[in-house]
């Protein structure tokens, strides 16, 4: 992936690139300056062209939208977001506070560092604080990805956690059971590669985390297992108390481990407190697995869209705004009904009527319906059974059936030769069935962004059925 920026360069009229912080799937990072207020950000970037896989954009959408509800000083603070527009790509940005610091991994692997058992309890207290609020907070949010890489360590001994991008949150529903697992696989809980995630999920890997500060260089995977338990006695050298809580987190089962992270800081502090795990409380899912069967509306911020998308495990739903809506409508149909009355007097009625008849003709024969765009509401709706695709303008709907067995595909149609924009299509085994036909005038990002959702939500139907 090659860098966007280079140190100097201006970036949005607003902030001046000083250097690369860090560069991975998720995009480039820089440190910046906001040349408005002298403050020290650090710049995310992702370009559109050089995004292979659409997760990506949306990973980094749900981190703009989790940082900007959350305020903690251990949590990178929100600044904005914004998006630039070149001749051939996009380039999506986030602005948070620049952290002063290392990371874990960095400490470890790469200069040496090495905390004992005194200090390592200390991380832990401070991951769990951050923890406590992230689980308690409106509505709770599910990390699902705590590594030593994403807690920096500042140079007054403050741990600070970073990169929102896999959270789960009430209203995020992307990840589902059956679906793509989100995380690094050697900190993941088991029920996190089903795409499950609870509050002790985040425990599990906080878990993992502090064994691998314990461990020094050598990696977690290789650590012996036993009974799909790391076995890390043997390797670190701790006390007994320490060893059994850190056994409890990372415990294969999700009953099996603390609950919540209060219930975990205080056994940590006093660890005669519990001996039974018995006696920990029901494990308590985040309102987001308990709702994931419902709409959850998943508005496309970054790309100041008015497109629509509510997905669930088994339904999914994009609604396409008209063209013209609110005044612009108004302003056409005036237009409009003046050219039909100054054309009938000038012509007749007849030939009024033949035009208006030519120009209906017109647009079914196209099939991208390019009149109703400019007036009514799009939408695709797909469920296990039934693909539709409807079309809405006052008190008029028209709707198309179709099975969702026989949906091959969705994606932009290549003839375009008598087409002004080339429409997104749902393509269908049948033969005998013509594509369903939509979203012609949306611009090209938002084609491909739909397409992506669509296809992705097909092939995860059809897992679910497999």
């Amino acid at each position: 992936m090659q860098s966007l920026h280079s140190p100097g360069a201006l970036v949005g009229d607003r902030y001046t690139v000083q250097g690369k912080l860090g560069q991975g799937a998720m995009g480039t990072t820089y440190a910046a300056v906001d040349i408005h207020t002298q403050q020290a950000v650090a710049l995310k970037a992702v370009s559109f062209s050089e995004t292979q896989d659409w997760k990506v954009l949306e990973m980094f959408e749900r981190e703009a939208q989790t940082l900007a509800q959350l305020s903690h000083p251990c949590i990178p603070q929100y600044l904005g977001c914004f998006h630039l527009d070149t001749p051939r790509d996009r380039h999506l940005y986030l602005v948070q506070e620049r952290i002063v610091g290392h990371s874990l991994e960095t400490l470890i692997r790469n200069r040496g560092w090495r905390p004992d058992e005194t200090l390592v309890q200390k991380i832990a207290l401070q991951v769990l604080e951050i923890l406590e609020y992230l689980h308690t907070h409106h509505p709770p949010v599910i990390h699902r990805d705590i590594k030593p890489h994403n807690l920096i360590r500042t140079p007054d001994g403050e741990m600070v956690l970073v990169d929102f991008g896999a959270v789960q949150q009430a209203f995020c529903h992307t990840l589902s059971r059956g679906g793509t697992f989100i995380g690094t696989v050697d900190y993941m809980p088991p029920e996190q590669f089903r795409g499950e995630a609870t509050f002790a999920s985040d425990l599990y890997s906080l878990g993992v985390t502090l064994l691998d500060l314990l461990t020094g260089p050598n990696t977690i995977a290789e650590l012996p297992t036993k009974r799909l338990k790391l076995d890390f006695r043997e390797a670190v050298e701790i006390s007994t108390a320490f060893a059994d809580w850190l056994d409890r987190l990372i415990e294969p089962a999700t009953e099996d481990r603390f609950q919540s992270s209060q219930i975990a800081k205080q056994v940590l502090l006093e660890p005669n407190i519990i001996t039974d795990k018995t006696q920990h409380p029901e494990s308590k899912l985040a309102p987001s697995y308990a709702l994931e069967l419902e709409y959850a509306e998943a508005p496309s911020l970054l790309f100041e869209s008015r497109i629509r998308l509510y997905k669930a495990d088994d339904c999914f739903e994009v609604i396409i705004p008209p063209v013209w809506d609110g005044g612009c409508q108004l302003i056409c149909c005036s237009i409009l009904i003046g050219f039909c009355i100054i054309f009938k007097a000038l012509f007749g009625i007849k030939i009024l009527l033949s035009i208006l008849f030519l120009l209906i003709i017109f647009n079914v024969l196209d099939e991208c319906r390019l009149l109703w765009s400019f007036f009514g509401y799009f939408a695709l709706r797909i469920d296990p059974d039934h693909c539709q695709l409807y079309w809405t303008f006052s008190f008029l709907k028209h709707v198309i059936y179709r099975r969702t067995n026989k949906l091959i595909k969705v994606g932009i149609a290549q003839d375009n030769l008598v087409r002004i924009s080339a429409p997104v299509c749902a393509f269908f085994s049948d033969y005998l069935q013509s594509p369903l036909i939509f979203g012609t005038w949306l611009k090209q990002h938002e084609k491909d962004f739909v397409v992506a959702e669509v296809n992705q939500f097909l092939e995860n139907l059809r897992r679910q059925s497999s």
